[in-house]
């Protein structure tokens, strides 16, 4: 149900269905991992940055430039869960035929817990390592006001007949 209300708020914002469905996934499935600080919660303050015309709905993803192993994609101020998902997607398909994959993404927005991007590569038998940059948010030591950001990394790797390994984190005390 919870799912269902996203996905209609998101629609209704003028988000495409497919588009809407990659972000309640990526929510959900930070919810699932009960990393609820990424997950549906979010939503609030995607609508508000949506209806200020700081996330475009109907965005103009493009490659900008492109090598055997790498990418570089502007996601045209999309939601961050479309263009991280597209760039996770493209450096897996790079890595199965260069042996690596490396894609950058710019002109982005928030794009949730970055587990889900690694873990896509490790369905694939692959290593997978996404990483971020933020805002300032945190202060550093002896200092007074956030000057540095807390730069999330997710590392997601395959074991065999187990669930894959994954480490999840960012470097300040608070995701």
């Amino acid at each position: 149900a919870l799912d269902q209300f996203t996905h209609q708020v998101l629609n209704k914002l003028g988000v495409p269905p497919n588009d809407s469905s990659t972000a309640v996934d990526v929510l959900s499935h930070a919810n699932l991992r009960g990393v609820d600080t990424h997950g549906i919660d979010l939503l609030p303050g995607y609508v508000n940055r949506i209806t200020q015309g700081m996330i475009k709905t109907k965005p103009r993803i493009k490659v900008l430039k492109e090598g055997v192993a790498t990418m570089v994609i502007d996601a045209d101020q999309s939601l961050g869960q479309v263009s991280s998902r597209f760039a996770m997607q493209q450096a897996v398909n790079k890595a199965l035929l260069a042996g690596i994959g490396w894609v950058n993404v710019v002109n982005s927005n928030h794009h949730g817990a970055l587990a889900y991007y690694a873990l896509m590569a490790a369905e694939q038998e692959m290593i997978g390592v996404v990483s971020t940059t933020t805002s300032s948010n945190m202060a550093p030591w002896g200092s007074r006001e956030p000057l540095v950001g807390n730069n999330p990394l997710a590392i997601a790797v395959p074991c065999n007949d187990h669930e894959p390994l994954v480490l999840d984190m960012a470097t300040s005390l608070l995701a």
